[in-house]
């Protein structure tokens, strides 16, 4: 994930610096990103195209960060609805991850699957959960209170 980010965040940092004319650094910043880039291609994306480790989080930041070269997005996508389905449509992206969830996905051709993401997660909330705890969006089990009225 750190160097996902780490493309991610030299990326961002060529774009601010040529807005601001510096010309040398976003030159500077823009090489960083595409050899961190390459770099994180070697490791994660595997001879067939899969990406590893295979898990939402890695999926998810893999295609906001435009770390997975074209040819791949497609399955990579298709991936990552699979993994959502099979954790039972519920999320295990982490807080690094989580933002990007739904904008991927509806990036991606699977906005039905970010609405019912979406919805899924505002039902819960609304309503509570079902048993003793619910998994939140960063996989932990948090219990749910309730406060008395006062009288």
């Amino acid at each position: 994930m750190a160097t996902a980010y780490f493309a991610h965040s030299a990326g961002l940092m060529s774009r601010i610096a040529q807005l601001i004319g510096r010309d040398e650094d976003a030159r500077r910043y823009h090489a960083l990103a595409e050899n961190v880039r390459a770099a994180w291609q070697a490791e994660f994306i595997g001879p067939d195209g899969r990406l590893q480790p295979d898990t939402q989080a890695n999926h998810v930041c893999a295609l906001a960060f435009e770390l997975v070269p074209s040819v791949h997005r497609e399955g990579a996508a298709a991936r990552l609805v699979e993994l959502i389905r099979a954790a039972g449509n519920h999320l295990a992206t982490g807080f690094l991850a989580t933002p990007y969830l739904l904008p991927v996905l509806a990036d991606t051709g699977h906005l039905d699957i970010a609405y019912e993401l979406l919805f899924a997660t505002a039902v819960r909330r609304r309503c509570g959960s079902a048993g003793t705890g619910s998994v939140s969006t960063a996989g932990h089990t948090s219990h749910s209170t309730t406060t008395p009225k006062a009288r």
